[in-house]
């Protein structure tokens, strides 16, 4: 905060209020509805999009959902963390979060693979941590413009118009949740618009292994004593710790 003035506008809460209305929209948005169209089943996981509207930037939404049997907590600890990513993402080369301006709102510098004929390609984020309504959480992220993420030789900077996850609690004993991952991105360069899609469309078909590696990962710590329990079943204590403060700041009149 500077005289009264938030450093960053990407830190404001219009933009935050923003990311999430249009990450639950998306989330919520049925096929037949609003331009969204089935793509298939690929795997168990349930894949549409909605094509680019007349006067909207030309990039498609995509979105794919999968049921995953584990706790909610333990399923948005596994994708925000990195070290997990190459398990998942087969596009993925390295990120990190460059600001961490509390636990749950950090700003992440990604890289991504090239694609003949494409450069490889990466993103600054603006990523959040929420809780959208009761039992439903985000991984929720969007392109920012951030002076420790300066472009660098050799990478295109895209930029994610729209990307996350949305875990809906679906079941607490048994853990189960309806897993979604949205995407909308701008690969930026030059190449048709329709080869940027085509890449995007890849994307939502890796919850088919998050549900995979995360249910193996759940039962195996399940089993494990404590100090053996892998640091997603550690981080994801954590994360309950950080939205719960946050819920009782909200209570207690905080911002």
């Amino acid at each position: 905060m500077e005289n009264g003035k938030l450093k960053y506008d990407f830190l404001s809460r219009e933009v935050e209020e923003g990311l999430l209305k249009r990450l639950k929209k998306v989330f919520e948005a049925k096929q037949g509805t609003d331009g969204w169209i089935a793509v298939g089943n690929e795997k168990g996981v349930e894949i549409s999009k909605r094509p680019a509207q007349e006067g909207e930037r030309p990039w498609d939404t995509f979105k794919g959902s999968s049921v995953i049997n584990a706790p909610a907590l333990f399923i948005l600890t596994y994708v925000h963390s990195f070290a997990f990513r190459h398990e998942w993402d087969e596009m993925y080369v390295k990120g990190e979060y460059v600001e961490v301006f509390d636990p749950l709102t950090k700003v992440s510098l990604i890289e991504f693979k090239a694609v003949w004929p494409a450069s490889g390609r990466d993103f600054c984020n603006l990523v959040v941590l929420r809780e959208l309504s009761e039992g439903i959480y985000c991984h929720a992220y969007q392109g920012v413009e951030f002076e420790k993420c300066p472009e660098k030789q050799g990478v295109v900077r895209g930029e994610i118009l729209l990307g996350g996850f949305v875990i809906k609690e679906l079941s607490s004993d048994p853990p189960k949740c309806l897993v979604t991952y949205i995407t909308r991105v701008d690969l930026k360069g030059y190449f048709p618009v329709s080869f940027s899609n085509r890449l995007t469309l890849s994307q939502p078909k890796a919850v088919a292994v998050v549900r995979e590696k995360v249910e193996a990962l759940y039962q195996k710590d399940l089993v494990a004593k404590n100090e053996d329990q892998s640091s997603i079943m550690q981080q994801s204590v954590n994360t309950a710790k950080e939205f719960k403060k946050g819920k009782e700041g909200r209570i207690g009149g905080g911002n």
